[in-house]
């Protein structure tokens, strides 16, 4: 058949019409009525494998095992599988041998799994595995061969042996033994050639037990793992794969080393492009943030695992900025459950100083990197202080609010004028001020204090329009505070007042937006807080906003000009006594003597609305 012609399509068409005709043969003996189990395992299947084995011709051998493998059913298989190993291993050494074993193990495989039945006759896995060792003796097959047999064998083992517990765990073990010698002896000849399947044999694990958890029970799991001579990347990325797709969560100190030991190559940064660096360092992230324990206790040693991971000075290649970002909002989460457990917690607190000290060092330890990252550390850095000032703020801890945030975040701020030289200023500030609105549980003095200090910095903010802002939302913060301090709130308005009549008369559109916003806050305090601002400043506001969008003869359309028109009309509303009266009706009250007792609802709210609209109508327009 190889040699008997010359053309070589002729010889090709020749062979396929033969297996064909080969193969509806043996189907229909396969087919036969009379043809049972003992019958084919007596005399049909020995004739068939004595034919195969005296042909001593390569591709037939290779065509008529394939085609008993598809012919026959499953069953008879299973209840011949020795002989059909020995027939095998007795190929000619050129045959494709891993293609005819993975195809038989496979059909086996699926049979036992899906009829839940293993031989009683023979041990099925010590079977494949004795077969495995002889043709490894025997033949000289290719690393990439050899895997593709084990790879079929880890697939049975799984789907056959997965409920016997310990016992299935040893099985999976020395398959991967069998695979490691097999690389170690192939190192340095075709073990490249092999790394695909040596990725397989690693992943489908991963894939039909959908948890990394039994991995860790089978020591030469993470050896074939280190053995991988390239592409330990892909491994690893393959491994987070299977993690987020399944959300496998790490659950205790040795699951988070063992996880980390397998994704270590991702934070080695080699000769990777800046680009697929940070890829790979977002890939390490996101297997932090599966992170999770209901014990305290438990999740806190696993932050510190992740800690000593990342702060290890002999990861020199490691990116701290993005590996301990996860753990500090895991920190800050673990005070939350710290403080919900305080009335059943006698030991709460020292749990709380314990955590944010962890996520103080975090930090830390990321404001150190400035020298490398330059400035986006710094506002990172600044923005993770903030972070844990809110959330320690939320949860009533305010000392440990007030050192982060005066510790922590401003000092970051002050540090070299780093947020004035980009222009993030205004931002950070705006930042901080929005935080101490956030955080009820300062004392007064701390509150006065930090509220003047953001005053301050406010006032060395270059843009004008950034500078009223600024002071709007800081007369916010001086009157919300438990004292109340009017007399400050007050000068906020007037220096923004200053601040906006300082914008050029050029800067139309700003200068003219900027003066809207201030009536609409003079107004705000004039209605809610009316001792902050008396009528005579919301009519000083006006009166400015007015003459100026009328002299600069903005578009009826204009922004400011409508937003101005929007507001003269609220302030015609609160001087309609018919407008801003409640008209609520209440049925009429009756005594046991039947006499009607009078509604003064309306009468007292008409009284209020009164008093209101007098004082609304010192407002001019």
């Amino acid at each position: 058949m190889q040699h008997g012609v010359v053309n070589l399509d002729k010889r090709e068409q020749e062979r396929a019409e033969l297996n064909v005709l080969v193969g509806k043969n043996l189907s229909r003996l396969g087919q036969l009525e009379g043809l049972t189990i003992d019958l084919y395992k007596t005399q049909a299947l020995p004739t068939i494998l004595s034919h195969i084995l005296q042909c001593k011709d390569r591709i037939a051998q290779q065509n008529l095992t394939d085609i008993i493998i598809q012919a026959f059913s499953d069953e008879y298989h299973l209840r011949t599988l020795p002989m059909l190993l020995e027939t095998c291993s007795a190929l000619e050494e050129d045959v494709a041998i891993q293609t005819i074993t993975s195809s038989l193990v496979d059909r086996i495989s699926n049979y036992c799994s899906s009829n839940n039945y293993l031989p009683t006759e023979y041990d099925l896995f010590e079977t494949l595995k004795a077969y495995l060792s002889e043709i490894t003796e025997k033949r000289k097959l290719s690393l990439s061969a050899h895997l593709q047999i084990i790879y079929s064998l880890i697939v049975m083992t799984i789907k056959c042996y997965k409920n016997s517990g310990a016992n299935f765990l040893s099985l999976l073990n020395t398959l991967y033994d069998m695979a490691l010698q097999k690389i170690k002896k192939s190192f340095g000849l075709d073990s490249k050639s092999g790394i695909p399947d040596h990725l397989k044999i690693l992943k489908v694990p991963l894939d039909l037990l959908k948890t990394y958890r039994p991995l860790m029970l089978i020591p030469k799991y993470l050896e074939v793992v280190h053995a991988l001579p390239s592409e330990k990347m892909t491994f690893s990325n393959q491994f987070i794969d299977s993690l987020l797709q399944f959300n496998a969560k790490i659950t205790n100190a040795e699951e988070f080393a063992t996880v980390m030991q397998f994704i270590e190559p991702l934070t080695k940064k080699n000769e990777l492009a800046d680009e697929d660096w940070q890829r790979n360092q977002f890939r390490v992230a996101s297997v932090l943030n599966l992170i999770y324990h209901n014990d305290i206790g438990f999740m806190y040693e696993m932050l510190l695992k992740a800690k000593e991971f990342f702060l290890d000075p002999s990861k020199s290649d490691l990116d701290v900025t993005h590996g301990v970002v996860p753990i500090v909002f895991k920190s800050l989460q673990l005070i939350q459950n710290c403080y919900k457990e305080k009335d059943s917690d006698p030991n709460w607190e020292k749990k709380v100083k314990a955590i944010c000290k962890l996520a103080n060092d975090l930090v830390t330890a990321i404001k150190e990197t400035k020298s490398k990252h330059g400035i986006k550390i710094s506002y990172l850095t600044f923005n993770l202080y903030l972070q844990c000032t809110l959330l320690t703020g939320k949860c009533g801890l305010a000392n440990y609010a007030y050192q982060f945030f005066t510790q922590g975040a401003i000092l970051v701020f002050e540090e070299e004028g780093y947020f004035a030289e980009i222009n993030m200023d205004y931002t950070a500030i705006h930042q901080m001020i929005t935080i101490t609105s956030c955080i009820p549980c300062f004392d007064p003095e701390s509150y006065e204090k930090l509220v003047k200090r953001l005053a301050q910095y406010s006032t060395k903010v270059q843009a004008p329009e950034n500078q009223i802002r600024l002071s709007l939302s800081l007369a916010h913060l001086f009157k919300s505070g438990s004292e109340g301090d009017i007399k400050s709130a007050l000068a906020c308005l007037k220096r923004a007042m200053t601040s906006a009549l300082a914008v050029p008369d050029a800067e139309v559109d700003l200068k003219a937006q900027v003066l809207v916003e201030l009536v609409d806050h003079f107004l705000y305090f004039f209605k809610n807080h009316p001792d902050v601002c008396e009528a005579k400043y919301v009519n000083g506001a006006i009166e400015r906003t007015t003459k100026f969008i009328g002299e600069a003869k903005l578009a009826g359309s204009h922004l400011a000009q409508g937003r101005l028109a929007n507001i003269k009309s609220f302030i015609e509303i609160q001087q309609d006594l018919s407008k801003i009266t409640k008209k609520k009706e209440k049925p009429q009250e009756v005594t046991p003597e039947g006499t009607e007792v009078e509604n003064k609802t309306l009468q007292f709210e008409e009284a209020v609305a009164k008093k209101e609209v007098a004082r609304w109508k010192t407002i001019e327009m």
